[in-house]
């Protein structure tokens, strides 16, 4: 009933108001940051942290979490288990188990779940507000070192852009082979699912078939798995594997594919590509990220020529080189038909300013 509705809102809300505010990004950072320092106060590794505020977070979204800190870690650990064991994730418990100094982590677990309150976390999940997701990527990004986790993380404005550029739609089956933590997945995903609201036959096949990703880092898959369940699906097809080996669907298998490959790695970026083209079926698209270097480079010349005759180039978009501050490269985003020789023109276009400024060393 109304009234069940409304006196649960005043349960979960600290405010005298059944109206929640969503965060916006200044309260996600600030959130973020105080409980990277408090996990450092509880001697958690960098490149484990993000992890532990994944197991949080599941944790919060599974079931209510007793803070008591005699209780809390078997509490997070418990309603975690059972979480991935819903998504048929179970083979992942042991990746987000927290383990860690736990004399330090039980006094310091409960100031983690104040702060998550600060942002009325509880409440807004039981709105449909795309609250986790959001939070948790602000923590990835700004909130631990991502140079120790090995992310070069995609702006998500980006991966928006690079979903609508390609037009991803309800149909299309999406394949991102270094996926990283989830990004263009995550944007294809968001927009596939606006167009089949109230479809849930649709939706459960979108969530169980029409998203593919690979990452070769364990922990990597394993957040992007995290970051999945926090939007919504925690069924779609992330492997820790290399794409090079990846062999669990017959090529070609995806229709759209999205990507922003690893650098200075023994497979260079023209061999991501190429083994993106691959797995395309005719008539679909690509959106990459590359950089400059490899369309100019000298010994990249027969690629070049070859990557004209077999594929159609239909557009080349400079973007900003802070993009990746604090990386700096010359980067552009790369749009494709696979296996279709070129013809006809290319358009190219110069992104100059995305909106965004670099402030007290963060973009």
């Amino acid at each position: 009933s109304r009234s069940s509705i409304i006196f649960i809102f005043f349960l979960f809300n600290k405010k005298a108001s059944i109206d929640l505010e969503i965060p916006t990004e200044k309260d996600f950072y600030e959130v973020a940051e105080k409980i990277n320092n408090i996990l450092h106060e509880a001697k958690v590794n960098k490149s484990d942290r993000a992890l532990y505020l994944a197991s949080i977070i599941l944790a919060m979204q599974e079931a209510d979490v007793d803070t008591s800190p005699n209780v809390i870690l078997e509490q997070i650990n418990a309603n975690v288990e059972s979480a991935l064991r819903k998504k048929n994730k179970s083979n992942l418990k042991h990746i987000f188990s927290i383990n860690g100094n736990k004399e330090k982590l039980r006094k310091q677990l409960p100031l983690i779940f104040h702060n998550l309150d600060r942002l009325n976390i509880r409440a807004l999940m039981n709105t449909g507000a795309d609250v986790l997701g959001k939070f948790y990527e602000t923590f990835l990004r700004y909130g631990n070192d991502a140079k120790e986790l090995g992310i070069v993380f995609t702006p998500r404005h980006i991966t928006k852009l690079m979903v609508e550029l390609i037009d991803v739609n309800a149909t299309d089956t999406v394949y991102d082979p270094a996926c990283g933590t989830g990004g263009f997945l995550i944007s294809a995903f968001t927009r596939m699912k606006n167009q089949v609201i109230n479809n849930e036959k649709a939706l459960e096949k979108i969530k169980l078939e029409q998203l593919i990703g690979t990452d070769t880092d364990t922990k990597i898959s394993a957040l992007a798995i995290a970051n999945m369940i926090f939007r919504g699906d925690g069924r779609s097809n992330i492997f820790d594997d290399s794409c090079f080996s990846f062999n669990k669907f017959e090529k070609p298998f995806a229709t759209k594919g999205l990507m922003n490959p690893p650098f200075a790695l023994k497979e260079t970026e023209n061999m991501f590509l190429e083994h993106l083209f691959s797995c395309i079926k005719p008539g679909g698209l690509t959106c990459t990220i590359f950089t400059y270097a490899v369309m100019a480079e000298k010994n990249g010349k027969k690629w070049r020529s070859d990557l004209l005759k077999n594929h159609q180039i239909l557009a080349v978009i400079s973007v900003p080189d802070e993009l990746f501050y604090p990386t700096t490269a010359t980067t552009m985003i790369l749009i494709t038909r696979p296996n279709t020789p070129h013809n006809g023109k290319i358009w190219f276009c110069r992104l100059d300013n995305d909106g965004y400024t670099i402030k007290r060393k963060k973009r």
